[in-house]
């Protein structure tokens, strides 16, 4: 938490209350939440205060948005190596996927590419045995 806590100084915010509770629920989060998961977890931030503190962590690069398979918009600590996720269409588990074909995509096409997203769904081993 530490790193982020800096970032946010470095940039010349604050570090209030709400920000650090919304940072600890990202960094203890096993996958990308929406907001309302988010504010879920802050149960003494109202809603408002969550979205603008994600809202300041998107524009400073600490959160990155995520538009998933589900057509719901998560978001996500921006932490490690580039990586992607894959959601199970039955239960809606949402699982990391520790790989990313960013390189070869910049080898294959020698763009010089700023962003990238790419999500996966299909069924779990779980529900695919129902």
């Amino acid at each position: 938490m530490q790193k982020f806590l800096e970032i946010l100084k470095e940039k010349g915010s604050k570090v209030t209350r709400p920000r650090k509770k919304v940072l600890s629920v990202l960094l203890n989060a096993n996958y990308p939440f929406t907001l309302s998961e988010i504010y879920r977890n802050c149960t003494d931030i109202d809603f408002a205060s969550v979205y603008r503190t994600v809202q300041l962590f998107i524009s400073m690069k600490i959160v990155r948005q995520i538009n998933m398979c589900d057509k719901k918009i998560r978001y996500e600590l921006i932490i490690d190596k580039p990586h992607h996720h894959i959601q199970c269409n039955g239960c809606g588990k949402i699982e990391k996927l520790d790989i990313c074909i960013l390189d070869e995509v910049r080898k294959l096409t020698d763009y010089n590419i700023t962003e990238h997203m790419m999500e996966f769904s299909g069924l779990c081993p779980d529900c695919k045995i129902k």
